[in-house]
């Protein structure tokens, strides 16, 4: 009997357009209940509805002049305790209670008791022995039970009509200053006392149970399935498997082509018999080194500190780009190799002419005057490079669809280019002739780096593009080797100081300019996971003001040094010269949101 009235009276309380909490079985007065415009009022008697109504008790301090009753036991009742229903107030009258708004049909858990400050500053063992938690229908402006939230007491109060609030404070006054009074009902229960108080908080009265191998996607966005619903997931696919978070990974396979390099003509050929000189012999090896593809590897990873700023370090190699030539030749179709005239061509300073060194011929100038040679000659150009960076990145613009980020930051770059040639030539009978030249630049780059990128989401497609440029100090370094050796048959071999192409102008150079270094990116990634993105895109890169190996190169030659063992003259020279070069390829990779 006790319960039922308790919750009767809780469903009056909630009519009240405010919470209220039981105080002690002695209290002897109700107060007035805000939002309705009844009073309190006794009635000696509360006669039931009918044989088959379940009797509640004394409502006395609930109605006004008629009888408080409980009409239609069978099917609007208070009585049953898995759904505690006081339905259609219109029609079903308990007491003379008839709230000014309509009713909300949502159903849940009101949790009274204490202050939200003292609720949650107790432990779990003493909050149960002040807190009480019944399951009522919830009766109340939409606004009270609209948040998952703790109710702050002020906006609870704001979304109550003015009018009403008015009128509720004055009744509250009135019923404060009114003095308590002490009913018994007619089966001996005391009736209780309430006072208004602030509510604590409301939460779905089927919330579901917490389990950590259960959990919600609820970061994901429409760039990926557009949806989050519970998945079980095991530990391995918790971590390749969940919404975006501040971190990012980007590891990308390169497959890069390189611009062709200038040089001077290194190899020539022509036909048996012969002497290969420009421009009438064909060019074998030089003018043009070939670029060609090479395999690299590129990371990207970084950290949003905030919202809108994030810092990140990136790091690209590039194996080594080769362009290489080796041949053997002969004059004698009895002897390995290939039976062509070669050489190795340059220009004579001492005669002002187009000259060679002969390699396989039938009697040419210096070396083999009336006599045949043969011989081989192998060459090798190598280009590699790599980069580190470090940067921020700041958002400028971001919607569902379309994110725009500034980027700046420290960048090294550094570019490698060497070029050997070697060649052996046996002048018939008996004399063998060495030469061996190398040229090696090495070109850093430290600077600063500014630019933006952009991303564009359409479903799982994301388009993104980054445009930025380095500018800074290009350091330039060259260094130049020869060698050579002339000796008979059988006899030991020494080399001495000197090659063809490298005597006087042999040593090592350095010196500083400004560059700078365009670079674009563009990719289009595919979502497979919320936060994994296979790509596939295009690089580019243009590297401006670097020391290219073969551009170091002099044709211009005197050969007697070589020849007689003199000292060195002024040709060949050095010279500074700078070079332009552009790589570009495709990129293929994964990136990794955590």
């Amino acid at each position: 009997m006790k319960s039922k009235l308790r919750r009767l009276t809780f469903a009056a309380l909630l009519l009240s357009n405010t919470s209220m909490t039981f105080a002690e079985d002695d209290a002897s007065a109700v107060g007035d209940l805000l939002g309705y415009d009844a009073k309190p009022h006794v009635i000696p008697e509360l006669p039931a509805s009918a044989p088959s109504a379940n009797h509640v008790g004394d409502l006395s301090f609930i109605g006004a002049d008629s009888p408080n009753t409980v009409s239609d036991l069978g099917s609007n009742f208070v009585s049953d305790d898995s759904s505690n229903v006081v339905s259609d107030f219109g029609t079903n009258v308990v007491g003379d209670v008839v709230p000014n708004f309509a009713p909300s049909g949502a159903r849940g858990t009101v949790v009274i008791g204490l202050a939200p400050s003292m609720l949650t500053d107790m432990p779990e063992s003493t909050r149960s022995n002040f807190v009480e938690a019944v399951p009522l229908p919830i009766i109340a402006p939409p606004t009270t039970v609209a948040s998952k939230a703790v109710i702050n007491p002020a906006d609870l109060a704001g979304a109550v009509d003015s009018a009403n609030a008015t009128n509720g404070l004055a009744k509250e006054k009135k019923g404060a200053q009114k003095p308590k009074e002490n009913i018994t009902t007619p089966d001996g229960l005391q009736n209780v006392s309430v006072q208004p108080f602030q509510s604590i908080a409301f939460k779905p009265e089927s919330a579901p149970k917490s389990d950590a191998a259960i959990r919600t996607d609820c970061d994901c966005d429409e760039t990926c399935d557009g949806g989050c619903e519970p998945i079980r997931k095991s530990r391995l696919g918790r971590l390749f498997d969940r919404c975006p978070e501040d971190s990012w990974l980007t590891t990308e396979f390169l497959l890069w082509h390189t611009q062709d390099r200038d040089s001077p003509a290194l190899v020539a050929t022509g036909a048996v018999p012969g002497f290969p000189i420009l421009p009438d012999a064909q060019v074998a090896f030089g003018d043009k080194l070939q670029g060609e593809f090479s395999g690299g590897f590129r990371l990207d990873t970084g950290k949003r500190l905030t919202e809108n700023l994030g810092v990140g370090v990136r790091f690209w190699i590039l194996a080594n780009n080769n362009d290489s030539f080796f041949a053997t030749a002969t004059q004698d179709p009895t002897r390995p190799g290939q039976v062509i005239s070669m050489s190795r061509p340059f220009f004579n300073t001492e005669t002002g002419t187009q000259d060679a060194l002969a390699i396989s011929t039938n009697g040419g100038l210096i070396l083999s005057p009336g006599s045949g040679t043969e011989g081989k000659v192998w060459a090798d150009s190598a280009v590699n490079m790599w980069a580190a960076e470090a940067y921020t990145r700041l958002r400028l613009k971001c919607n569902k669809t379309c994110k725009v980020d500034f980027l700046s930051g420290y960048s090294h770059l550094n570019l490698d280019d060497t070029l050997s040639i070697s060649s052996d030539t046996f002048v018939i009978p008996n004399n063998v002739f060495i030469a061996h030249d190398e040229f090696e630049t090495r070109n850093q780059f430290n600077g600063g780096q500014l630019g933006f990128e952009l991303s564009v989401s359409e479903g799982r497609l994301t388009f993104r593009s980054m445009t930025k440029v380095h500018l800074g100090n290009m350091n330039q370094q060259v260094s130049i080797n020869g060698e050579h050796a002339l000796a008979g048959l059988g006899d030991p071999i020494v080399y001495q100081d000197g090659g063809l192409l490298a005597q006087g102008n042999q040593g090592n150079y350095e010196r500083n300019k400004f560059a700078f270094i365009p670079e674009a990116n563009f990719k289009l990634e595919y979502c497979i996971r919320q936060n994994i993105h296979l790509n596939i895109g295009y690089s580019f890169l243009y590297f401006d003001n670097v020391a290219l190996a073969g551009s170091q190169i002099d044709p211009n030659i005197n050969p007697n040094p070589i020849v007689s063992g003199g000292p060195f003259t002024a040709n060949p020279a050095f010279n500074f010269n700078d070079s332009g070069m552009w790589v570009q390829g495709l990129d293929l990779g994964l990136r990794w949101d955590f």
